[in-house]
């Protein structure tokens, strides 16, 4: 009832009550804390597969990307990375909202696979109505970051020539 692919990702829920774990076998899963129990399997966007088929052990380390998933400060909502859709070959970071676990948003902006999200710790408020804004960086194979806040659909902020490599984490 796990998951049946190397986890990539794991992330405690600030409510302490999920741990939600990531895996390359395209799910996320949040797992009940107080008794191991799968609570939830997500599978979208995250089933298509980015890659091509993996001849060897050798070739998997390549292809292999850790991923990290992130909370909201208040635990109203989980981030993900390395969603994509196959068919448009759009890769996304999807936002997906506690208890529905449905996703909010579906963050776009990346030409390569996400490999890590991260919310700001520290809640914002929209000046007109006062209500909470969350802000999340998202980093990715593609070497860059983008900053995204939950009421825009496009980057506030892209830094696209700032690294070398991949962007494997966020603090």
């Amino acid at each position: 009832r796990g998951h049946t692919g190397w986890v990539t990702g794991v992330t405690w829920d600030p409510k302490d009550r999920f741990l939600a774990t990531q895996a390359l076998d395209g799910s996320v899963i949040l797992w009940n804390i107080e008794d191991g129990k799968s609570v939830k399997r997500i599978t979208k966007p995250f089933e298509a597969k980015q890659f091509g088929r993996v001849s060897s052990e050798k070739d998997l380390i390549f292809q292999v990307t850790y991923t990290r998933l992130s909370w909201s400060s208040d635990g109203k909502y989980l981030a993900a990375c390395r969603g994509y859709y196959g068919e448009s070959k759009t890769f996304v970071s999807p936002m997906f909202e506690r208890g529905s676990w449905k996703p909010v948003v579906e963050y776009l902006g990346h030409n390569r696979p996400t490999t890590v999200v991260k919310f700001c710790p520290k809640m914002l408020k929209d000046l007109q109505t006062g209500k909470p804004v969350y802000a999340l960086a998202i980093g990715g194979m593609d070497k860059k970051v983008t900053i995204w806040t939950s009421t825009r659909n496009k980057a506030i902020i892209s830094l696209d020539r700032a690294f070398k490599k991949t962007v494997l984490d966020l603090a």
